[in-house]
């Protein structure tokens, strides 16, 4: 496998357009009879043999994947930061509004409890009078039927003397009818 085309070691688009412009250049190079250039591929080829040349290029390519794939780990994450710094952000507003309404209940229901108070106390109030008025009303019952006893014993008294004096009539006037009858 050849260590330039790299199709072997790597199957990353980006990492192999890296590596065609690379191999360009390198062709440019030495097509247009660049002397040093040659020197240069020379040496190297000199001092390297060329299994240290693949073997370092084959790291130099792991790394340079890694980094890529680094990056574009760093690029997720930072989108999913930012997506989550939004979504924090609705999160915090509408707590906010949440703790608002809260708020707002609480009163509400202070509100409510502080008239529930004052009801109660009115109908205790109410209450207390009912009782006074019941009080009152058995007290004039009362009063009232001694005062219809009183109008019944007069009724019959009357009634009574009525009688008496009805029959005192009559005696009177049969006496004196007997007074007349004796003159």
């Amino acid at each position: 496998k050849n260590a330039t085309k790299g199709s072997g070691h790597m199957n990353c688009s980006w990492y192999s357009a890296h590596l065609e412009m690379q191999r360009r250049k390198h062709d440019s190079a030495l097509g247009a009879d660049n002397c040093d250039g040659i020197k240069e591929v020379n040496e190297m080829l000199t001092q390297y043999s060329l299994a240290d040349i693949r073997q370092k290029l084959f790291l130099v390519q792991k790394q340079l994947c890694l980094y890529h794939t680094l990056l574009e780990k760093y690029e997720e994450c930072r989108d999913q930061k930012n997506k989550l710094k939004e979504e924090n952000k609705k999160i915090v507003s509408q707590r906010k509004k949440y703790e608002d309404q809260v708020k707002k209940s609480r009163s509400v229901v202070k509100k409510m409890k502080n008239k529930l108070s004052e009801k109660d106390a009115q109908m205790m109030d109410l209450k207390m009078e009912l009782a006074e008025t019941k009080v009152l009303l058995a007290q004039a019952r009362g009063r009232e039927d001694h005062q219809m006893l009183k109008v019944m014993k007069i009724a019959e008294e009357k009634d009574r003397l009525e009688e008496e004096n009805m029959c005192l009539r009559r005696t009177n006037s049969m006496y004196c009818m007997a007074d007349q009858d004796t003159e």
